[in-house]
């Protein structure tokens, strides 16, 4: 970021139900360190290519128009600023991540932004026109999964930031290779100390294999149960140590 200022990487995650006044809604829950720890954000739903967003109880407001043309204005609610602000599409077209097709909007504005059909604002999924009311942090989307398979990504950039929460990985200690795996490959762990557990966790923060490691130095591990994304891996070793891990398998 400008002026050296650190960055974080947040999460979000669209999880479980509700029905406020008859109308089924589902539950945004954010974090900063993986979603180890969630926390509840907001309500939002879909309906006619709309979005829509409810928070602390107030009145619906639409969050996306995914059914405009160009020219078209539309305005729209922020719930970071908790603003109102309009929105007009400048040039409509599509992209192609994985095979699949998605319609692009681009925004008009002094600012660069685009909504992503299916995944939201390139400034984030509940950013969208958030330099109309502050200047300052700069907000990149940078990764979206969904039934942790990744759906997109911004080029050229990582999908995390170390600095999210977890205590960087001593590699003097402890290595895992290689990372990238590619689904159905093996991957290696070597630690100077005995290592007692392994837990993996998927990008929603559940819990997706726990095995003992039976106080070995040395560990190799099958990806095949695995789907491609990124996982948490937790390593406990024979002194009480903790290591955490960010693995991806393609």
């Amino acid at each position: 970021m400008p002026g050296g200022a650190p960055t974080v990487t947040e999460f979000y995650l669209i999880s479980g139900d509700s029905i406020v006044n008859e109308v089924q809604y589902k539950k945004v829950w954010y974090s900063n360190d993986s979603l180890t720890n969630q926390h509840f954000q907001y309500l939002v739903r879909e309906e006619s290519n709309l979005v829509f967003i409810l928070l602390n109880n107030q009145t619906e407001a639409i969050l996306y128009d995914f059914d405009l043309n160009i020219g078209e204005e539309k305005e729209i609610y922020n719930p970071f600023t908790q603003e109102y602000s309009i929105i007009s599409v400048d040039s409509i077209f599509y992209i192609t991540y994985d095979n699949f097709h998605r319609m692009v909007y681009r925004l008009g504005g002094e600012y660069e932004e685009y909504w992503i059909e299916g995944i939201g604002s390139t400034l984030g999924p509940f950013n969208s026109r958030v330099y109309d009311f502050i200047m300052c942090p700069d907000w990149k989307m940078v990764c979206a999964y969904e039934q942790n398979e990744q759906i997109y990504q911004w080029d050229g950039y990582p999908c995390y930031e170390e600095a999210v929460g977890i205590a960087p990985l001593d590699h003097s200690q402890l290595q895992m290779y290689p990372n990238p795996v590619l689904q159905g490959d093996v991957f290696h762990i070597e630690s100077q100390h005995p290592l007692k557990s392994m837990h993996i966790f998927d990008i929603s923060g559940k819990l997706i294999l726990s095995k003992s490691l039976e106080e070995r130095k040395k560990a190799v591990m099958e990806s095949k149960d695995l789907k491609k994304g990124v996982y948490l891996i937790k390593l406990m070793d024979s002194n009480g140590l903790s290591y955490e891990y960010k693995l991806l398998v393609k």
